[in-house]
């Protein structure tokens, strides 16, 4: 079996969808209960666009080992790019610990309360990848946006600053700590951010006509 399967993985990597589903097809005719293979076939199914064969393969494989993190970050990823993020909110239990697995559980658990619309599940699962990859401006930075949805903007403030620190010329992080500052009531903070914003990209006309009413707004 581990032949083929290595097989039906190289093919599946290489692009080859129908070869990969038929060696893994044939395998498990025979190993009807291989969890791997299930795995497998659930990806090839997701990757060919069949998304609702492609998870009850990943279903299945990960109902059948419980414990393997890695085929459920996989489930969770494929219910949320099939628009079911609520039910991937709800296999992406909270994790109990903090290695690389579990850690990739919180990203797929962060990604699927954005989908599902559920900021306070999106920041606290944001929080902890925050705190874990503390040189990871995307982390802050969907952190600030969580936190900005549940109107925390202080909070959101500190987390897109940071996000800031780290990379100091990503324009969405600009205009989000921007707009974060505003609504926390820091105007002037907001005002010189924004300027940064319009110096990053100077062709956007629309980041030029906000920050002249923003302008114009402290009479100058």
């Amino acid at each position: 079996m581990e032949t083929r399967f290595t097989d039906a993985v190289r093919a599946f990597q290489a692009g080859d969808l129908e070869r990969a589903r038929e060696i893994a097809g044939q395998e498990l005719r025979s190993l009807p209960n291989s969890a791997p293979l299930q795995h497998l076939m659930g990806l090839i199914e997701c990757r060919c666009g069949s998304f609702e064969k492609g998870l009850e393969w990943l279903r299945s494989a990960s109902l059948l080992e419980p414990h393997n993190i890695g085929f459920r970050v996989m489930l969770v990823r494929a219910l949320t790019d099939s628009g079911r993020a609520a039910e991937a909110l709800e296999v992406a239990a909270k994790p109990s610990a903090r290695s690389q697995p579990e850690l990739a559980l919180w990203q797929a658990r962060a990604e699927a309360a954005d989908a599902a619309g559920d900021a306070e599940a999106a920041a606290e699962a944001w929080r902890v990848l925050a705190v874990e990859r503390a040189n990871d401006w995307r982390a802050f930075g969907n952190l600030g946006e969580a936190l900005a949805k549940a109107g925390k903007w202080r909070d959101a403030a500190d987390a897109l600053s940071n996000a800031l620190r780290i990379n100091p010329a990503e324009p969405r992080v600009v205009r989000n700590l921007s707009s974060a500052l505003g609504h926390a009531g820091e105007h002037e903070r907001s005002l010189g951010v924004f300027a940064e914003l319009a110096r990053l990209e100077p062709d956007d006309a629309s980041i030029r006509l906000t920050f002249a009413r923003m302008l114009a707004d402290f009479g100058r």
